[in-house]
């Protein structure tokens, strides 16, 4: 089974969200710590367990984006041998 061209696209998908991750997850990141904030100063558990998840989840997001080419030259050592 050839996977090349599979490979080559997620290729190119992660080149093109690596040029707009910092600014998605920099957006991500404010929305949840204002919305850590916000339930905070109203006192709500669950909406400051949401925005602590946000803020986690921007961060791992952009750690997981940056490290996608090695991860896929991995995947494509593994499928080409």
């Amino acid at each position: 089974m050839n996977v090349t061209p599979v490979v080559s696209l997620l290729g190119q998908f992660t080149e093109v969200a690596r040029a707009v991750a910092p600014a998605l997850a920099g957006l991500g990141f404010v929305m949840s710590a204002l919305q850590f904030l916000i339930a905070h100063v109203v006192g709500s558990n669950r909406g400051q367990d949401v925005g602590k998840a946000g803020m986690l989840g921007s961060v791992l997001g952009l750690v997981g984006v940056y490290f996608a080419p090695q991860i896929m030259a991995l995947v494509k050592g593994a499928f080409q041998s």
